[in-house]
């Protein structure tokens, strides 16, 4: 038997191939289910039957073909493409619209009623940790009684040389004479002080090093390092390829001394993107849709919803969440707070979870998805503005704010604020950027910058389509008008 994980975006319709050897030794041997459809992030079972009992030898080539799958979606080329629909070609795949993809192969060998299965690509099997000792039987109060760990194998019985330990999630084989050093454990777990009487570092007999450690490691804030920041799309910024295929530019590239992190990202080609379920370890996280739209999921926030240019969400800290599919050449604006931040895969949830809790706080924040149909613009902070207020500070109890900003009545005047961080995207338009000590900046759409507080600037001869993405923070803070 064996079990095969989908981790596509997409169901995936599958039939097994199986055929006689090129030896023509015969095949006696049937996969089941011989086809069917494998769910998103689901596990699928299946059978390798031995159908004869001659003493003779017999083998076969299995391969699990994948249907239907648009060639756009295969990032190597490199597949075996069969059985082209709606008139494309077999030679070469960027032509076909639909193709069969044979993604495994089971070489499958058998004499009389044994047989064997060797898979390509191959399937490694992880066996766990291997530490070495000189007396196993100090070791065993170790990680029995201290650690709380399970012993789960000993032996031999008359002179016990081997020992297998688990639990936290890990597996320890401690053999004795064993060629490898004595390394590190790291056990993480929810509360380190109800393990080994509260000790977090402690040496086992054998010399191993074991570190118990916060299984959410705390989001440590650094100070923010202020400097007036513009990126313009004209300095041709690399754009760098990150997760999930998704192309980077980065808009601070100080990241005001790891405080923040502020991306412009672009996927070029749409269709499903290649995500898993996976939260992020922050204190603030913020996504603009620009252009284009993205199909997404959240943990308790509903079904699957589709994130069109001009609406925005907020990701509270660790909740789950997933994309699903985008469009071409979709846009959005990311900023994360602080700069580094873990992104941990979530291999045990399924999206959309069966509940709706659209009130559930995580780490007290709400999810917000604010939409541009929605909006209520209202006289902004500064003179010559109009703004709509996505609620974000409101669900954030004020850690965050954000804006989007259009030209309303009255003349621009100069200011200042006494925000920690204030960073501010030109999404339609152009002004004229101007800061005390500072030359003048001419900025487009695509162009980005970052006020420091008490800094005095002024948002000269903005155009009548003027369009700022503002985000500040905190939620709230003074302006002074001069």
């Amino acid at each position: 038997s064996m079990a095969i994980q989908n981790l596509t975006p997409i169901e995936l319709p599958f039939h097994w191939a199986i055929g006689e050897s090129e030896a023509g030794l015969k095949n006696n041997f049937e996969i089941v289910p011989a086809r069917g459809t494998m769910p998103v992030n689901g596990i699928s079972h299946f059978k390798v039957k031995c159908q004869s009992f001659e003493a003779d030898v017999f083998e076969s080539l299995a391969q699990l073909v994948v249907e239907d799958i648009p060639p756009s979606s295969v990032q190597k080329k490199n597949y075996a493409w069969e059985d082209s629909k709606e008139g494309g070609s077999n030679d070469d795949p960027e032509q076909a619209l639909l193709s069969d993809i044979a993604c495994l192969s089971l070489h499958l060998h058998g004499a009389g009623k044994h047989c064997n299965v060797d898979v390509e690509p191959p399937v490694a099997r992880f066996g766990g940790l291997l530490l070495p000792t000189k007396e196993l039987r100090d070791d065993i109060p170790f990680f029995t009684k201290v650690l709380g760990m399970r012993m789960d194998e000993i032996f031999p019985a008359d002179d016990p040389q081997v020992a297998v330990f688990s639990g936290f999630g890990l597996r320890v084989r401690v053999e004795t004479g064993a060629d490898v050093a004595p390394g590190v454990l790291r056990i993480l777990c929810d509360d380190p002080i109800l393990i080994a009487g509260g000790e977090t570092t402690l040496s086992a007999p054998n010399g191993t090093r074991v570190e118990i450690v916060p299984l959410a490691e705390p989001v440590v804030m650094p100070p923010t390092l202020h400097e007036f920041v513009v990126r313009k799309m004209t300095d041709q910024a690399s754009w760098v390829i990150g997760r999930a295929g998704m192309h980077y530019r980065d808009l601070v590239p100080s990241r005001l001394g790891g405080s923040i992190i502020a991306s412009h990202i672009r996927i070029p080609d749409g269709g499903p993107v290649p995500d898993m379920v996976h939260f992020h370890s922050v204190g603030f996280q913020l996504i603009y849709c620009y252009k284009g739209w993205v199909d997404l999921v959240y943990e308790d926030q509903g079904p699957p919803f589709r994130l069109h240019a001009g609406n925005c969400v907020i990701q509270p800290p660790e909740i789950r969440h997933r994309v699903l599919f985008a469009s071409d050449n979709i846009e959005v604006i990311e900023i994360g707070v602080p700069a580094e931040h873990i992104t941990t895969i979530d291999h045990d949830m399924e999206l959309p979870t069966p509940k709706f809790h659209p009130d559930r706080k995580f780490n007290k924040q709400k999810f917000v998805h604010s939409k541009v149909s929605d909006a209520n613009w209202t006289t902004f902070r500064l003179p010559g503005f109009v703004s709509r207020d996505t609620t974000i500070s409101e669900n954030t109890q004020g850690i965050a704010g954000v804006h989007v900003i259009k030209r309303g009545k009255g003349k621009p005047v100069w200011s200042s604020h006494k925000s920690d961080i204030h960073f501010t995207f030109v999404l339609h338009g152009g002004l004229t950027l101007e800061g005390e000590g500072q030359t003048a900046q001419e900025l487009r759409p695509g162009d980005a910058f970052v006020i420091p507080p008490k800094m005095n600037v002024r948002y000269s001869n903005p155009s009548e389509d003027i369009e700022l993405l503002e985000v500040s923070l905190p939620g709230v803070f003074e302006t002074q008008l001069n």
